[in-house]
């Protein structure tokens, strides 16, 4: 026996074309500076739909000892038992089964992503660079489309989706042992903290 049962098909699509311009200047032998910039523009197409729902279509006893667990909450209100079970029965369940929800909606968004480099040579053997990404701001903008909005769950009115790109300072450093081996070594810190996810970026 299952407690619930349903078909769904979801599919989901991601187009994310960008543009980089930049320059690099050398001051001197030892170093040298770049300043550049992306525009970066994100179209995400989600399609879904859950249908076909079943609730314990084969009277699950788990399902049964949740009817009986709210069905012990009223005990001090006389002939509520029954009349609980019977919405649960007769309301809740059928309009659960008889539920589908669709999704088919766009979202679009674009920003510009200030870039930073710094390369410093300080010895034929020796170099580091570093190179500093700015947070691309990023506020989605829906599209519903045929009124497939996931019962709610998507608005085209709410025109304040963000989902920022966080910005980040990576680092890189080389150093030739011998003319035919050569040490390389790079990390990168993500300020994932300075994003606005909505929200989400707390968590």
């Amino acid at each position: 026996p299952s407690e619930y049962d349903y078909d769904f098909i979801s599919e989901g699509y991601a187009f994310t074309p960008g543009v980089f311009v930049g320059g690099t200047y050398e001051i001197n032998d030892a170093i040298s500076f770049g300043l550049g910039g992306r525009w970066v523009m994100n179209r995400l197409i989600a399609t879904s739909t859950l249908d076909n729902i079943q609730v314990a279509p084969d009277g699950s006893e788990d399902f049964v000892n949740y009817v009986n667990y709210l069905d012990g909450i009223a005990t001090n209100e006389p002939g509520i038992n029954d009349q609980l079970r019977n919405e649960i029965n007769n309301i809740w369940i059928p309009a659960i089964e008889g539920a589908q929800v669709d999704i088919d909606v766009t979202q679009t968004a674009h920003g510009f992503t200030p870039i930073f480099s710094l390369n410093l040579k300080f010895s034929e053997k020796l170099n580091l660079a570093l190179r500093y990404e700015h947070r691309t701001k990023m506020t989605y903008t829906i599209k519903v489309n045929d009124g497939k909005d996931g019962s709610g769950l998507y608005s085209e009115d709410n025109d304040s989706t963000r989902a920022d790109l966080p910005g980040f300072l990576s680092m890189g450093v080389a150093y030739k042992l011998t003319d035919f081996l050569k040490f390389h070594a790079g990390s990168r810190l993500l300020f994932d903290k300075a994003v606005n996810w909505n929200g989400r970026e707390q968590y």
